[in-house]
């Protein structure tokens, strides 16, 4: 009797584990959706929501646009420390020269930020992008960008350079960041991504019918099991 104990007990963890290995793979795949969908968005030069999925605050602080360049500053509250951190988005409007491999020594493009005279950022310099070619995100996406870490409030002239290193767009941003974030564009909570998710509640199907196969076939072993002598 002992041993069948261990069976059942067996046979309910086996249970237990494949389901939540399936679940867990399926939310993964729908949150992938999700990302995938508002990039589709962001493509289409609609950004709101894929900003909101990423961050717990954001804001337009300004923008620039030309013949060639739609460019976009925000000021973003990221993590649980509430980091502060600027994001440049740059759309081209024309055709542009960039990247075809990531790690393109000729790409020039790049972001360099003035605090008065003094250089305050390369993005050349930055651990993130020091590496690879910018512009190379050109070859899926319709945009590039730039993030990086900004705890001040000042004005910085921001001079963007393109894959020649040709100045593009030179603009004076005023940075203010609020004493109080909630002045700012709020990101989804955890309770309004689970509403999106449960938008398409089909993503749970291969869930219920793995748990429904495990669990005959479990009842099925578990009754030849008892009823041997």
């Amino acid at each position: 009797m002992i041993k069948k104990i261990i069976y059942s007990i067996l046979v309910v963890v086996f249970l237990i584990v494949i389901t939540m290995g399936m679940l867990f793979i399926q939310i993964k795949k729908r949150n992938n959706e999700i990302y995938q969908s508002f990039l589709n968005e962001a493509n289409q030069g609609s950004y709101d929501n894929f900003l909101k999925l990423q961050t717990k605050y954001y804001q337009q602080i300004d923008s620039y646009s030309d013949d060639y360049y739609d460019v976009i500053y925000y000021l973003l509250i990221t993590g649980s420390n509430n980091e502060k951190t600027a994001l440049i988005i740059v759309k081209p409007i024309k055709e542009v020269k960039f990247a075809e491999k990531i790690t393109d020594n000729d790409d020039k493009t790049k972001a360099l930020i003035y605090d008065g005279e003094v250089l305050v950022y390369n993005s050349k310099d930055d651990n993130n992008y020091s590496s690879i070619a910018i512009s190379y995100g050109l070859n899926k996406l319709s945009f590039y960008y730039y993030q990086f870490e900004l705890d001040i409030n000042t004005d910085l002239k921001i001079v963007l350079h393109d894959y020649d290193d040709f100045e593009i767009v030179t603009k004076t941003i005023n940075i203010d960041y609020p004493s109080n974030f909630e002045e700012f564009n709020k990101g989804f909570s955890r309770d309004e991504v689970y509403k999106i998710m449960g938008e398409d509640k089909s993503y749970l199907t291969p869930v219920y019918l793995v748990f429904s196969i495990v669990l005959i076939a479990g009842l099925g072993f578990l009754i030849v099991l008892f009823r041997k002598k």
